[in-house]
């Protein structure tokens, strides 16, 4: 068994490895979140910029939680690679774009020497929803470790960053720089904000890509195709798109394919309704139905022909998209590039912290179309099977569920409505309006099964 590693990388000729010199590349990128998601999508763009001559600036990548990524990676010498799937073409790649895997905790003196770097130029980002807050400001949380890493490049007397969340928040650049003046105004540095605010960039920007998480089949499976063991192999579809408001890394990243704009908030906004809005419900509804994977519930005729409505007569009609993009032609790619069953995106998966996601996925939506004075048969409904999701499943992960399962259980679908849809803790709460439609949607699905709730709208 031939495990990839960093002396025999570029014997795996199939798999296209880098053929630049990765022996002394500088750190040019701290990025917080070594996940699934940033390897084969922010990780995508460096490694092509590599490939192209445009730089010759690495990732040193940091999990913030626990140390398990990061050493699986370092024990390859941070090399893996990126299978792009679709039917039964497939097209891996080796990237060498991360050139060091860190944990946070475990190696914070090393990303307080990296930060002090005149090589430096980004820190981006990669975190769930639950991370954007400050909670006791001793770096245990995302905007205090920024913070630190701002302070120290502040006393070296080094220039300002690009600080680029790429995770699917509303204005996420304006969220993660209010989250880092916060903690940054506990650390009592004399100068330091506005340094921050001065000389430091906080770009929004906007990220595509399906990446699940991979499973042992599929590194048996690639092992025995390919002819070596990648244990940090990760399986994606041949899309991606970053775009990202303009700020420095434009040189960087030249010639990559990122779209660097003057506002990302059209692309943000089709990407947060149409993609994600709908990839939730779907989520919730496979659940509901018994079906594992994503791609499963896109292939049932009544959940497909739910979905369709629910991106094109009414997520689309939310808001004004961008110059030049066709929201019913967006969501169309959509619908097609979640059949993918190379993605094998658990419903589990994507249906988790709910009350975090849909505060930014349906709930200003169903809102918006309430002030717009335009239907909202489906969205309630979408909503109204997140309530039953509450009600019956046993296996919830959300930060709130021990709060909002019980008010789900509630016999009575209005009050069971109201008390979720009005808690203090949502982000976003649905305006009351939207109360009726989406407790009769609910009484439905109690009464019915899911799919033949749908097969009646």
């Amino acid at each position: 068994m031939k495990h990839l590693n960093g002396s025999n990388f570029a014997t795996f000729t199939l798999a296209n490895p880098p053929t630049y010199d990765v022996s002394n590349l500088p750190i040019g990128v701290i990025h917080l979140g070594l996940g699934a998601f940033h390897r084969a999508h922010q990780a995508a763009y460096f490694e092509s910029a590599l490939r192209n001559g445009t730089s010759k600036l690495a990732i040193a990548g940091v999990s913030q939680r626990s140390s398990d990524v990061a050493d699986l990676l370092a024990a390859q010498d941070c090399f893996y690679t990126v299978n792009e799937r679709s039917g039964s073409e497939q097209s891996p790649k080796i990237f060498g774009a991360i050139r060091q895997a860190l944990f946070y905790p475990r190696d914070r003196a090393a990303l307080i020497a990296m930060s002090e770097s005149q090589a430096l130029t980004a820190i981006t980002i990669t975190a769930t929803e639950k991370a954007y807050q400050v909670t006791d400001g001793h770096e245990s949380d995302l905007p205090s470790r920024i913070a630190a890493l701002l302070a120290a490049r502040f006393e070296a007397k080094r220039g300002g960053l690009s600080i680029i969340s790429c995770d699917n928040l509303t204005s996420n650049g304006e969220l993660i720089k209010k989250l880092v003046l916060e903690a940054s105004a506990k650390l009592d540095k004399h100068g330091l904000i506005n340094w921050i605010e001065r000389e430091n960039y906080f770009p929004n920007s906007m990220v595509d890509r399906i990446v699940p998480a991979i499973t042992a089949e599929r590194i048996d499976g690639f092992e025995a195709e390919f002819g070596y063991r990648d244990e940090s192999l990760l399986t994606t579809e041949p899309f991606t798109q970053w775009a990202i408001e303009n700020c420095p890394l434009s040189q960087t990243l030249a010639g990559t394919g990122v779209e660097f704009v003057d506002d990302v908030a059209g692309y943000e906004m089709t990407k947060i309704r149409i993609f994600n809005g709908a990839h939730s419900t779907i989520a919730y509804l496979g659940e509901l139905a018994g079906l594992k994977f994503i791609a499963d519930g896109i292939a049932n005729p009544a959940i497909n022909s739910f979905i369709a409505h629910l991106q094109e007569d009414e997520l689309a009609k939310s808001f004004t998209s961008p110059p030049g993009m066709d929201p019913i032609e967006y969501a169309k790619r959509i619908r097609k590039r979640i059949s993918n069953l190379n993605l094998r995106h658990r419903c589990q998966q994507i249906a988790m912290d709910g009350s975090l996601k849909l505060t930014q996925r349906l709930f200003p939506t169903i809102n918006d179309l309430l002030a717009k004075q335009l239907p909202t048969q489906y969205i309630a409904t979408a909503i109204a099977v997140w309530l039953r999701y509450l009600e019956i499943n046993d296996r919830i992960s959300d930060p709130l569920a021990a709060e909002l399962v019980p008010l789900a259980r509630n016999s009575d679908v209005a009050i069971a409505t109201k008390s979720v849809l009005t808690h203090e803790k949502l982000l976003v709460r649905v305006n009351p309006g939207n109360f009726e439609a989406i407790a009769q949607a609910l009484e439905k699905l109690r009464s019915k099964p899911v799919l033949e709730v749908l097969t009646s709208l």
